[in-house]
């Protein structure tokens, strides 16, 4: 059996990640299971030959001591899974759930394969976090991140480091009219995402007609709903909430943005590409300077800017042919992340 573990399969890219490899191998005859720390059920489908474990762990902690204790309690049971599992390879996502996973696979008889899915500089320094995850990650056969960036930040970490991207589903063929007067974000209404920056962005754009339409859900909707009152653009931008059909709603418009603080390998922006939006994307740690190539299949600013992210957004309003230009050429990401493509690189990790 392969089996993944992570925190949970509700939404959000790293669950996406796993849904997808799960039910790829799956469907291909091999043995596969997802263990989840807790017991909310799955935002995406899972292949009915995929085992779903859930363990039941994610009781919160009033103190430190209430942490210790808790922990100790998630390394007994998880390793009390793995014994009934008896898994070939263990593959753990996300870096919090990899620190116990590995402390609770010491002495094991399979191959542990870590994935962490956002730079690490986005949680902090926090150095007693650091010593454990040097001293955990140390224990793992090997440790996946999703750009060359991320590999770099942990070069002093005694484990073996390759970088696979996301993979995207072949998808049917998606026709964009870009002369739609639409612009789309995707993601969890937090503070990563930064979508207040592309409020403020929008703002001052002149796009008469036009409209913002962000998909998502989170904590900062209340906060995101002021701003957009307090910039009167009730009738322009639009929180339209979670969708299990994205893609369908990507084709609704012409411009895609990403305008995230940090990231790892963001799916949406990938995913936009590779149906032939125009995307725009800030530079953000550490996932779209190795996906956009400037000018030529999109636009990225710098981080955390509002003027650039108008000018970027402006530029592409104004001009309905570099919208197609950038997508039509956007659309070849689809060759390099073909999950066929991506799963023999994680193939060659379970050896």
């Amino acid at each position: 059996m392969i089996l993944f573990v992570i925190y949970s399969l509700g939404r959000g890219g790293a669950e996406r990640v796993v849904v997808r490899m799960a039910n790829y191998w799956a469907e291909n005859g091999r043995e596969v299971g997802v263990l989840t720390f807790n017991t909310q059920p799955p935002q995406y489908d899972l292949h009915p030959n995929v085992r779903l474990v859930q363990a039941d762990i994610d009781a919160p902690s009033a103190n430190i001591f209430a942490a210790l204790l808790n922990n100790l309690k998630r390394l007994w049971i998880l390793r009390g899974w793995f014994k009934t599992l008896a898994p070939k390879a263990v593959i753990s996502f996300t870096e919090e759930v990899n620190v116990v996973v590995s402390l609770a696979t010491i002495g094991r008889h399979f191959r542990l394969i870590l994935s962490d899915r956002i730079h690490p500089d986005w949680f902090g320094k926090r150095p007693i976090w650091q010593f454990l995850k040097r001293k955990s990650y140390g224990l793992a056969d090997v440790l996946v991140v999703q750009t060359q960036n991320v590999r770099t930040a942990y070069t002093d970490f005694k484990v073996p480091i390759t970088v696979i991207n996301n993979p995207l589903l072949p998808a049917q063929k998606q026709v964009v009219d870009y002369e739609k007067r639409t612009i789309i974000a995707v993601g969890r209404l937090d503070a990563q995402k930064n979508f207040s920056l592309l409020i403020q962005a929008f703002s001052q754009l002149e796009a008469t007609g036009w409209t913002l339409q962000i998909f998502g859900e989170g904590q900062e909707k209340a906060a995101l709903n002021a701003l957009i009152v307090e910039k009167k653009l009730e009738k322009q931008i639009i929180l339209r909430g979670a969708t299990n059909k994205i893609l369908e709603e990507m084709t609704q418009s012409s411009v895609f943005v990403l305008s995230s603080l940090a990231e790892g390998y963001p799916n949406a922006l990938i995913e936009a590409m590779s149906i032939g939006l125009a995307v725009v994307s800030t530079d953000c740690p550490s996932g779209p300077a190795e996906i956009i190539q400037h000018g030529k299949n999109g636009l990225i600013v710098p981080n955390n800017n509002p003027e650039a992210l108008t000018i970027a957004l402006q530029t592409l309003i104004n001009a309905p042919k570099l919208r197609q230009t950038l997508g039509q050429n956007a659309i070849e990401i689809s060759k390099k992340l073909d999950m066929s493509v991506i799963i023999k690189q994680w193939e060659c990790l379970l050896k």
